[in-house]
């Protein structure tokens, strides 16, 4: 059997990590903002600290901003993209010495909007890809190319919201030991392995950055803000990122493209 890997860009890493440590890095420089503020208030208060929590109408609204522009953004995404997840495997009962086998590509569509123009592109040097079938079956709204020796692509015109979607083919493979990659693409997006983990992964990082933000404003008003609060906030943050990826590349570091 071919060995399925999945190109760099179908993974969270590195990429939305990257993203990730950007956002963690303004949300540092935002909490050392607040604390040296913090600090600059108890300086001029001649060390003392207010100790009485007052939320005037300006800070009400900023809180309310804040937690709309946290969920709009969460949400934005599903509401004009599609977002495509796919999988590839082995058709089951084979026989894996067999230089004929089949595959197939599990794809889904979790987003609300339609995808257009997918498209599937297969590499495996010197195999020869045919018998492609959809299911369901979509009749003149697919199409298959395998003119290229070791590549292959079939398209589907859409895929709609909330869809699930299978692809079937065979592959002659001419040597062992040899990968089978393979790309999903629209017009609007490229498609992710499991992309319920890097969703998951967002909305932990869009939680936990929220709380502590929120937590240390509070703290401001109070102009209570120490050193040991400040990591409170930001090693939680950081050791979140971190253990996401190195769990995720752990559990996935079989599929990558190089490894």
């Amino acid at each position: 059997m071919l060995t399925i890997v999945y190109p760099t860009e179908s993974f969270f890493y590195p990429y939305h990590l990257a993203a990730a440590g950007i956002a963690a890095s303004i949300f540092g420089l935002i909490v050392l903002v607040l604390y040296l503020v913090s600090r600059e208030k108890i300086k001029r208060n001649g060390g003392q600290k207010k100790g009485k929590l007052k939320i005037g109408l300006a800070e009400g609204i900023s809180l309310a901003t804040l937690v709309l522009t946290l969920t709009v953004s969460g949400l934005y995404p599903f509401i004009i993209n599609p977002i495509l997840d796919y999988e590839v495997s082995y058709e089951p009962g084979q026989k894996p010495e067999s230089n004929i086998q089949g595959y197939m590509i599990n794809v889904t569509n979790w987003g609300l909007s339609p995808a257009k123009n997918a498209i599937f592109s297969l590499t495996s040097h010197n195999t020869r890809f045919y018998n492609f079938t959809s299911e369901p079956f979509l009749g003149n709204n697919t199409k298959s190319n395998t003119t290229v020796l070791g590549n292959a692509l079939f398209s589907i015109s859409v895929l709609p919201p909330r869809s699930d979607t299978t692809i079937h083919f065979k592959a002659d493979k001419a040597k062992t030991n040899q990968t089978l990659i393979t790309y999903v693409r629209s017009d609007e997006k490229v498609g992710y392995h499991d992309v319920k983990t890097t969703i998951g992964f967002y909305v932990g990082l869009g939680i936990g950055i929220g709380l502590a933000f929120i937590f240390m404003v509070f703290k401001k008003k109070l102009d209570t803000i120490t050193k040991w609060e400040v990591y409170l906030c930001a090693f939680p943050i950081v050791g979140y990122i971190i253990i996401f990826t190195l769990v995720y590349i752990s559990a996935y570091r079989t599929h990558f493209l190089f490894h």
